[in-house]
């Protein structure tokens, strides 16, 4: 009886380690998370683009003020991830108030 328990207790983990390794994988991916500063940067770089053919108005005045105050959320190094997400949101308040949507 006692040498079934060893047996078992070592055949057991073995048989669980021979099956992950030789069953393929079929769990799903989860896809990479996207570092808070390329998306910042993304947003900033699609705004500055944007920005060039849109006519002087109030909007284009608040949406300038919008990413300058993004930038500077999304790229300080000692700002906590909400803070990064907060310059994220606004840097989408900005491009919808040129008129651009914002991609995700």
């Amino acid at each position: 009886m006692a040498y079934r328990r060893v047996l078992v207790s070592i055949a057991a983990p073995l048989l669980i380690v021979t099956a992950a390794l030789v069953l393929p994988d079929h769990a799903p991916k989860m896809a990479q998370p996207v570092d808070l500063s390329d998306r910042c940067r993304a947003l900033i770089d699609t705004f500055d683009e944007a920005v060039k053919s849109v006519p002087a108005s109030d909007d284009l005045t608040a949406a300038q003020r919008l990413r300058r105050t993004a930038a500077q959320e999304c790229f300080d190094a000692s700002a906590p991830d909400f803070m990064v997400e907060s310059g994220i949101e606004d840097l989408q308040d900005a491009l919808r108030k040129i008129g651009v949507a914002a991609t995700d």
